[in-house]
């Protein structure tokens, strides 16, 4: 159980740090934008070459930023679905570099309209990058109710058919000849249930809501379910009914 538990917590920490990233890296690109926007409204004497090239060199390290973090999700159980290829970055650091161009042959009136344009297309990589994380969020929402919805139905199959396992044993002897046909029965519900363990796990590790009360009564179905096979094929009819 701790073993489980640890898994998940690890799981659930990555995915936590990757959408905190994403939505400070969203944030710092905003404030970015402004920067450059306001770069372009500055005067001739102001606009410099040399504040340009620190705003080029500070969205290539942002974009190397989000590369990085992009690693970070594909390293998950199950990536996130969020954006990490924007079209417009080449645009951006070309209309950049051309400002940087423009200002090292002092033409700050020709630099001004690329210097504008970079600041535009950060404004809308970012509201995408925003509206990006909230379409995730609501997805990702949607996608865990119907999971849970389908283990639910599979855990209610599940029983019922441990219910008549149960029955056919309460009704046999030791010596009975159908004992190897519930063996069978019992042995198949332990492997059927592994693919509900499966879809749980990968539900609590992307959803906290889903923890350690599950991982506990989840542990607890196999403990009991190897007992009675167990009890069962010492023809311990009794102890393996309880």
């Amino acid at each position: 159980q701790q073993q489980r538990s640890l898994q998940q917590l690890l799981e659930l920490t990555k995915r936590f740090y990757v959408a905190q990233k994403y939505e400070q890296l969203g944030k710092k690109l905003e404030e970015l934008a402004m920067r450059q926007d306001d770069q372009s409204k500055k005067n001739d004497t102001d606009n410099k070459k040399a504040d340009q090239d620190a705003l080029n060199e500070e969205y290539k390290e942002w974009e190397k930023e989000l590369r990085e973090l992009e690693k970070e999700n594909n390293s998950l159980m199950e990536a996130m679905d969020l954006e990490f290829d924007p079209q417009e970055s080449d645009e951006i650091k070309r209309d950049q570099q051309q400002a940087s161009e423009d200002l090292e042959k002092q033409n700050s009136k020709s630099a001004q309209p690329k210097q504008k344009s970079a600041a535009q297309k950060m404004k809308q990589q970012a509201a995408a990058m925003k509206q990006n994380m909230a379409q995730m969020e609501g997805e990702s929402i949607e996608e865990d109710i119907e999971m849970l919805r389908q283990v639910l139905d599979n855990l209610v199959l599940f029983s019922e058919r441990q219910e008549d396992v149960l029955v056919a044993v309460k009704a046999m002897k030791r010596n009975s000849p159908n004992l190897s046909k519930s063996l069978k029965s019992q042995k198949d519900l332990e492997s059927s249930f592994k693919h509900v363990d499966d879809s749980l796990f990968a539900l609590s590790s992307r959803n906290p809501k889903i923890g350690k009360d599950v991982n506990k009564q989840v542990l607890d179905v196999y403990y009991y379910m190897k007992k009675s096979l167990e009890q069962l094929a010492d023809l311990d009819l009794n102890r393996g009914q309880v």
